[in-house]
């Protein structure tokens, strides 16, 4: 399944967009405001009738609100192209109208929910809004999980705050019936000692192992399970046993975004064989960046996309070290103009400097203004050979800036001006 393309009209403060998405990776940056956030909750609206309708022929997926209308306007609309499967292509759209008080979902094909009996390779869409958060950790189950039904991939996908309770829950549950057929195993097994423990070894839930291995690929952490007594779940954080409650929010939101995805996936790829982490499906990240020390923002979106290979990712960020990763093509800059939000794309970008992809792309000064002054002051009195004056500009600077290349390169040519001078 992959996004082709997106028409929005009056929506919140997009008056008219048509953006072309057909890449394994799209990435929208630009100001606060700029409308990424705006793009991405158009789509998750859109897209959240493909699960409504695979699992009922009425299902109701999300519609606009009239707070979504843009200002002065009485209506808003956003349609959406799909290819499902190879070359089939359906499109549908959502719209609401102030005046009339009416709400519509109108599609154009049929392809995309013929499915009333979803099999083993139905894709994934799921939406991490900004406002996902690991709140708090819940083992104790008090409702069974339904450990079938491939829509339960589906649950909560959608939601405005993402609390990653339900892929905590899930995981114990699933541990637990990991647990019970390695005891079984354990009990009926007439084996030798060493013999039975390699056999119980490789007695793994399928579905646990993908969530353990992408967790272990994007934190490093290894051995993600759920503990007894106390009851709490731990991973191993460099050869160290770590309850996941003491990791910090950078840690615990990724381990739970990445997790929460390959749960997803692990559940839609049922008994079917496949490997979960090669399920397909259309992920939007809002803010990919959120929480992350710049290491791993420099790393998410390479893991991911080889991580999860057949996904489609759309994000957002306002990241210059995930910017860096990045074709130039894929890389949807938006600018809020009088006439709308325009579209550009950067000439380059990919394999840049943080600094260089801060002026360049995201239009961010490299130092403040007041420091860019009196740097140029500096050169402006190395130029003019007023070299007592640079020496105590410079001496200056260096109480702010410590050792910084541009001192070092004006001290050079004060040294160069006064040998030249004698």
């Amino acid at each position: 399944m992959k996004v082709n393309r997106i028409t929005i009209e009056n929506f919140r403060g997009i008056r008219e967009l048509s953006l072309n998405l057909a890449f394994p990776l799209t990435v929208f940056t630009g100001k606060n405001g700029a409308g990424k956030s705006s793009i991405l909750d158009c789509l998750a609206a859109l897209l959240s009738w493909y699960p409504a309708r695979l699992g009922s022929p009425r299902g109701r997926g999300s519609f606009f609100k009239k707070t979504d209308i843009g200002n002065f306007q009485n209506t808003t609309q956003g349609r959406i192209s799909v290819a499902v499967a190879g070359d089939v292509v359906t499109e549908w759209g959502l719209g609401i109208d102030r005046k009339a008080n009416k709400k519509y979902f109108h599609r154009v094909n049929s392809e995309a929910f013929s499915q009333d009996n979803p099999g083993p390779n139905i894709p994934l869409v799921v939406h991490y809004s900004v406002h996902r958060t690991v709140l708090d950790i819940p083992l104790r189950i008090r409702g069974k999980i339904d450990l079938t039904s491939p829509l339960t991939a589906f649950a909560g996908a959608f939601h405005a705050s993402s609390n990653f309770r339900a892929f905590f829950s899930w995981f114990r549950q699933r541990e637990d019936l990991e647990n019970e057929k390695r005891w079984d195993r354990l009990v009926d097994a007439d084996l030798p000692d060493e013999m039975l423990a390699q056999s119980i070894r490789k007695q793994r839930d399928p579905q646990l192992q993908a969530v353990r291995s992408a967790v272990t690929i994007f934190t490093g952490f290894t051995d993600l399970r759920v503990y007894r007594d106390p009851l709490h779940m731990g991973v191993k954080k460099a050869e160290k046993k770590i309850w996941v409650d003491h990791l910090s929010d950078g840690e615990k939101c990724l381990l739970a975004l990445v997790g929460d995805l390959a749960r997803r996936l692990a559940i839609l790829s049922g008994s079917s064989g496949q490997d979960p982490l090669s399920m397909a499906g259309v992920v939007l990240i809002d803010e990919i960046d959120l929480h992350l020390h710049p290491a791993w923002q420099r790393e998410i979106l390479p893991k991911l996309v080889q991580t999860f290979s057949n996904c489609q990712f759309i994000v957002s960020t306002h990241s210059p070290q995930i910017l860096s990763d990045v074709r130039p093509e894929a890389i949807f800059q938006l600018h809020q103009t009088s006439d709308g939000i325009k579209v550009s794309h950067p000439q380059d970008s990919y394999g840049q400097t943080s600094n260089r992809i801060l002026e360049d792309t995201m239009d961010v000064p490299e130092r403040p203004e007041r420091i860019k002054e009196k740097l140029r002051l500096l050169f402006d009195s190395i130029a003019q050979k007023e070299l007592p004056v640079a020496r105590e500009q410079v001496l200056e600077l260096e109480k702010i800036l410590g050792s910084d290349p541009d001192l070092v390169r004006a001290n050079t040519l004060i040294r160069r001006y006064e040998v030249l001078g004698q």
